[in-house]
C-alpha cells in the first residue's frame, strides 16, 4: 500500500530530476529497485522465523527495516538535489491554488 501511495510522487522526483534522455533508464532503475525487497524479504523472514522463533524473528526483522529507513533516509538528504524549475517554466501560476 505504501507504494501506491507514494508512487506518483517518486515519479514526479524522477521526472523533474533527470535530463529526458535518461528518464527511461531512472525509471526502469526504480522499477527493479522497489521489487527486491519483494522477492527476498519473504524467504529472508521465513528463515529469520524458523531460526529465531516467531516472536524473535519478528523483532529482528523491524530493526531491519527500521535500519533501512534510517539508511534511505540519510542517503536521500545526503544525495538529493532540489531541480524545481516551476518559476522559470511559469508553472508557479498553474500549481497554486489562489482563486
Amino acid at each position: 500500500m505504501a507504494i501506491s501511495l507514494s508512487q506518483p510522487a517518486i515519479c514526479a522526483l524522477i521526472g523533474d530530476s533527470l535530463p529526458r534522455k535518461k528518464r527511461a533508464m531512472g525509471f526502469s532503475v526504480q522499477s527493479i529497485l522497489k521489487r527486491v525487497p519483494l522477492v527476498l524479504g519473504p524467504p529472508a523472514g521465513g528463515w529469520l522465523m524458523a531460526g529465531r522463533g516467531i516472536g524473535q524473528g519478528m523483532r529482528i526483522a523491524l530493526a531491519i527495516t527500521v535500519a533501512f529507513t534510517i539508511l534511505a533516509t540519510i542517503t536521500q538528504n545526503r544525495y538529493y538535489v532540489e531541480t524545481y524549475r516551476g518559476k522559470e517554466e511559469g508553472l508557479d501560476d498553474a500549481l497554486s491554488f489562489k482563486a
